[in-house]
């Protein structure tokens, strides 16, 4: 049975979301005044400033593009987007794919000719970086931070007598803003001067999902500008 349509709770909803997306509109501008006033402000020695992209498999599966500054005193900023993917959750067991067995053919592991629910999140995050060696070339970043997710989930599954394809239902989406509190601890293998990789892990936690995984990055940028002992 459904519920009593209330406009005030209904209006109250809506602000809220409004509120969670401009808290983070407003999260993002302070910390790129923050990040170019130490771009333009320090000495060049001992500061790094790079992109990284990265994959992540776990409970879902992610992309992340990022840009990342490390200040002459360890400390690390990071700006983000991260999406995330995994077989909709709630799915009958008799549901047939768009592709029917072609589907399950070509998709056979992660599911993909299924339902996806979707998961986007914007962050920023601050931590420290502990060096590992002399030279500076590994190190440990330890950061977590704030964001906004958006969820994006496939709800109420109705069947249907297949036409064009072989899927067998129709279903609608729920979706949703939250407030996110993200870990994101990794190792840098800063290689070369413009070139590097790391690993390690990041979750993502919010009220309606938690997610964790294990994270791959290429860094490309000023990723390590040390001169080389003579």
């Amino acid at each position: 049975m459904r519920g009593i349509y209330n406009p005030v709770a209904a209006g109250s909803d809506i602000e809220t979301r409004s509120t969670l997306k401009q808290s983070m509109r407003n999260c993002l501008i302070i910390l790129g005044v923050v990040v170019c006033q130490f771009v333009f402000a320090q000495a060049p020695a001992d500061k790094y400033l790079y992109a990284k992209i990265s994959g992540s498999v776990g409970m879902f599966y992610g992309g992340k593009f990022s840009m990342e500054y490390i200040s002459p005193k360890g400390q690390t900023f990071a700006m983000a987007i991260y999406s995330q993917m995994r077989k909709a959750p709630g799915i009958p067991p008799d549901y047939t794919s768009p592709l029917g067995i072609f589907g399950k053919a070509l998709f056979w592991s992660p599911g993909f000719d299924y339902p996806q629910e979707i998961r986007n999140t914007v962050y920023v995050t601050t931590g420290k970086v502990i060096a590992l060696n002399s030279a500076g070339k590994t190190r440990l970043n330890l950061s977590g931070g704030i964001g906004c997710s958006y969820l994006k989930t496939p709800v109420d599954f109705v069947p249907i007598e297949p036409v064009v394809t072989a899927e067998n239902y129709t279903y609608s989406s729920s979706t949703g803003y939250s407030v996110a509190l993200v870990l994101n601890p990794v190792v840098d293998f800063a290689i070369w001067k413009y070139f590097g990789f790391s690993t390690g892990l990041i979750s993502i936690i919010s009220r309606d999902r938690v997610s964790c995984g294990i994270e791959i990055s290429y860094m490309f940028g000023n990723v390590n500008n040390r001169k080389k002992n003579k």
